[in-house]
């Protein structure tokens, strides 16, 4: 990089990722990262089918999580439900090296048809398959086929465990001992004991641990309480079936109230980079997942938050991370805000506080991304093109020091060094995240320049601005 001229480095990569290596583990709590696919697999499938897939990883096992923006021909129209069942179980095979799903232990849920044409899009078919392995099924795991009338391909929506084939089902927990924990379990969190008790039932749960998902065999145990005068309760407790004895989730089963509140966090403030004299300000978190133990909910522009149905205080989450982009800190841990939320009051949370360089720039880029898609959804509010979940990497380090890339895959960002600022901010954002929409847009990143100039001009309308990177240097 020319100093004191910015030139922000586009990096060509066609196939950097590679297959992650096996870790031993117990054969009833496998991870399942082992063999996520390439970015070479996911380049071979759109050239393959001509089509401008668009695809979206699971953060926690490297398969791809979504499919989507493209249009596959079948070998026929199908005319029936069962024909469109069909053909959803074939879509699924043909991408099975993609989501790594394997089509024998899905399950056929329903096929519904959407008469969206009423609404002046067109009218689809939906398939929704219910995950199990051995005849055992696996909690809240399922896969969506999205097709249209002619039986195209639209979409593939994996809510699913990949390369679960295999996986040990049989319990070295006795079902009484794990009734007995849940019992215990249910005891101390309620103050009393159940008086309607099921069966247990063997389940597959997944569990997120160190960045990794795990597939854990489960007795999974419904309790209640009732009594004169008193609110019923309710819980789903989950006992390890096998390995040591431990509760390994808990579901509430009645539901009342709601939990709500709102997210912010310390971020750069106005154009400028993150330095002694422009200190990180407050600002609402939009578009941010907050994940919590009665589920996962998104705020909204506003960095409101709202679950509904829920009376007591639950444990929670949040990470800069969310439906339109996602950080990954390569120098250390990512950063996670984890607090109790209370029901029936307001929560206002505040992220990255007290505030460091490190975390201000995941802060910054995950800002910074949701302006930019309003500000193309403020010029057309039909536009889609950036509704996805944009991959970038801060606190970077050499051999690219005072510099900011777009890969080909997502956007990098690098720590400050002696001469630079850390680069995560403003339009140097604005920037990277242009080269990424040439090229979802088709005016690409040649040699010739022109992409440089197209990313610079995403930067100066998005922030209104004839300066990009401000005070870099």
């Amino acid at each position: 990089m020319r100093k004191p001229t910015i030139l922000l480095a586009l990096v060509a990569s066609a196939s950097i990722a590679a297959a992650q290596s096996q870790v031993p583990v117990s054969p009833s709590e496998a991870r399942l990262t082992q063999t996520a696919p390439t970015d070479y697999k996911l380049d071979l499938f759109r050239a393959n089918t001509g089509v401008p897939w668009r695809m979206r990883r699971d953060r926690d096992t490297g398969w791809v999580r979504f499919l989507w923006g493209g249009a596959l021909q079948p070998e026929f129209t199908p005319a029936s439900d069962f024909e469109f069942v069909g053909q959803a179980r074939t879509y699924l095979a043909d991408t099975e090296e993609l989501h790594g799903i394997d089509g024998a232990g899905l399950q056929l849920d329903k096929s519904v048809f959407l008469p969206l044409g009423r609404m002046g899009s067109t009218d689809k078919m939906t398939v929704r398959f219910l995950q199990e392995e051995a005849g055992v099924p696996v909690l809240e795991a399922s896969v969506n086929v999205l097709m249209d009338t002619q039986g195209r391909l639209l979409s593939i929506d994996t809510q699913a465990l990949p390369r679960l084939s295999g996986f040990n089902v049989s319990p070295s927990t006795d079902a009484a001992v794990a009734l007995e924990t849940a019992r215990e379990a249910f005891r101390q969190g309620q103050g009393v004991w159940p008086n309607s008790i099921g069966e247990p039932q063997l389940a597959i749960q997944m569990e997120r641990a160190d960045k990794t998902r795990t597939a854990v065999l489960v007795w999974s145990i419904e309790l209640g309480y009732r009594a004169s005068g008193e609110a019923m309760r309710g819980k789903n407790i989950r006992v390890a079936a096998n390995g040591p004895l431990r509760v390994v989730k808990q579901v509430e089963r009645i539901h009342n109230f709601d939990v709500f509140g709102n997210v912010s966090s310390l971020v750069t403030p106005g154009l400028l980079p993150d330095t002694a004299s422009n200190l990180p300000q407050s600002e609402p978190m939009a578009f941010i997942e907050v994940d919590t133990s009665a589920g996962t909910v998104t705020t909204d522009a506003n960095g409101d938050f709202l679950i509904p149905g829920v009376n007591s205080s639950v444990a929670a989450t949040i990470r800069y991370s969310g439906p339109f982009g996602t950080t990954n800190d390569v120098q250390g841990s990512e950063y996670e805000l984890n607090t109790v939320l209370d029901a029936n009051v307001q929560n206002d949370l505040l992220m990255n506080s007290p505030a460091e360089e490190a975390h201000t720039a995941e802060a910054n880029v995950f800002h910074h991304l949701a302006l930019m898609r309003d500000y193309i959804q403020s010029v057309n509010p039909f536009d889609t093109v950036m509704d996805f979940q944009v991959s970038a990497t801060t606190n970077n380090f050499e051999p690219l020091t005072c510099n900011a890339t777009f890969d080909g895959f997502g956007i990098n960002f690098y720590q400050s060094e002696s001469g630079c600022t850390n680069s995560a901010f403003s339009t140097i954002i604005q920037h990277e995240m242009g080269h990424f929409l040439n090229q979802l847009y088709g005016s690409f990143n040649g040699s010739d320049g022109i992409g440089e100039g197209g990313a610079d001009v995403w930067a100066l309308y998005a922030s209104d601005t004839p300066i990009i990177g401000q005070d870099f240097f």
